[in-house]
């Protein structure tokens, strides 16, 4: 076994980023794998991704966003 499947969420997102284009950018940044892009749910963001079990967790995901800031 080399990854295990894991669903993510990812809170604190502009409501004008809610989108599921937006969630597959944030997902890459967590694992090159994303298995499954969900759209906005409730106030989050959510993906299943296939993480590496050789990386560490990561506890969070900064995105620079052009005209926008962090």
């Amino acid at each position: 076994i080399d990854s295990i499947n894991l669903w993510i969420r990812f809170y604190d997102v502009s409501v004008h980023l809610m989108n599921k284009a937006f969630t597959g950018v944030v997902a890459k940044k967590v694992s090159p794998s994303v298995l499954v892009v969900e759209g906005p749910v409730k106030n989050y963001l959510c993906a299943r991704v296939a993480f590496p079990l050789a990386e560490p967790l990561k506890p969070a995901v900064v995105v620079k966003i052009k005209e926008a800031g962090r």
